[in-house]
């Protein structure tokens, strides 16, 4: 399934999006540039969406404690709120996904038969056919998704 575009978060304005550019360009544009184009050391966000932006941040990957072939999982650096301002500002650097609405992952509304097609396509070559992760190239692991 295709992400749909979206310029900014739901409920975003332009307050959160001048909000989190402030808080871009103290904390993210060293790596990623000041226009989030990317540099050497960390890729572009244009077109990643609010939705990228959000689990990177909520799950404290970024912003990153080192420069390490993975981000590490650890307690976020920022309230959710400048979290969500962030992912509006970058969403504004081109189309990607939204963050989703409850609603969107609500598992009893999905499809099971469907969900392990997408995950076989999608998440199996890292995470591996039953989901327990593993060792991937370049000193990074996918990790088990049994939790």
């Amino acid at each position: 399934v295709a992400p749909q575009g979206a310029t900014a978060t739901q409920g975003s304005s332009e307050a959160n999006v001048q909000e989190g550019e402030a808080i871009f360009e103290a904390n993210c544009a060293s790596c990623h540039g000041p226009d989030g184009a990317g540099t050497d050391i960390a890729p572009s966000l244009t077109g990643v969406g609010a939705a990228s932006v959000h689990f990177q941040m909520i799950t404290g990957r970024m912003p990153m404690a080192n420069n390490s072939p993975q981000a590490e999982v650890k307690p976020a650096q920022f309230s959710e709120e400048q979290i969500y301002d962030v992912a509006a500002y970058v969403a504004t650097l081109g189309p990607g996904p939204s963050i989703p609405s409850a609603d969107m992952v609500d598992p009893t509304q999905g499809d099971p038969a469907s969900g392990m097609e997408l995950f076989r396509t999608n998440c199996s070559m890292c995470h591996n056919a039953v989901g327990a992760g593993g060792a991937l190239s370049e000193g990074k692991v996918a990790p088990s998704l049994m939790d």
